[in-house]
């Protein structure tokens, strides 16, 4: 008798979790078809599902998990590719909700191509001071150029460290325009 009522307990408890599953697949659909709250209430389904493990309750016929990741989970259920169900996941944690629905959704995307310091630096920033979305985009542009020019001087720095010989063979090597005039 005890392990009938385990049973009937633990068939309450998933009848509850799968109910809270249905919720979500709910509110998913919902935010899908809102696209300009979308991008901002997507990712905080996803961060819900992925940190509740709401993607675990799905089965297969055997009881076995049906995915082996939450992203898999998108990818297969809503078309969202992993790739982008993690920059919605990250949009949903690092931003807040009024900087995504005030600024255009391909420039939020786009931030992620800066580092998460890069990326941190201008969003203090465009909270703080209100940039617009040109001025926002004027910035972004000052910190790539910033890091450019610090790879550019690491390079220069890594190329001087080296022997006159281990120079030599690296021009000959890899030449490019500039490398080549010092040859003619």
């Amino acid at each position: 008798t005890k392990s009938k009522k385990r049973k009937e307990a633990t068939a309450i408890v998933q009848q509850s979790e799968l109910a809270t599953l249905d919720n979500w697949r709910q509110r998913m659909a919902l935010a899908r078809v809102q696209t300009s709250t979308g991008l901002y209430h997507l990712g905080k389904l996803l961060v819900e599902c992925s940190d509740s493990h709401l993607w675990r309750l799905e089965r297969d016929e055997e009881g076995q998990l049906r995915y082996r990741t939450v992203v898999e989970m998108f990818e297969v259920e809503f078309g969202i590719k992993a790739t982008s169900s993690r920059r919605l996941m990250n949009i949903a944690r690092e931003f807040p909700e009024e900087l995504v629905n005030k600024y255009n959704r391909e420039f939020i995307l786009n931030l992620f191509r800066q580092s998460a310091d890069a990326r941190r630096e201008l969003l203090l920033a465009m909270a703080s001071e209100d940039l617009t979305e040109q001025q926002a985009k004027e910035r972004t542009d000052i910190l790539e150029e910033q890091k450019r020019l610090e790879r550019e001087k690491t390079r220069k720095a890594k190329q001087e460290a080296l022997e006159p010989k281990e120079q030599l063979l690296t021009l000959v090597s890899k030449p490019n325009k500039q490398k080549v005039k010092l040859f003619t």
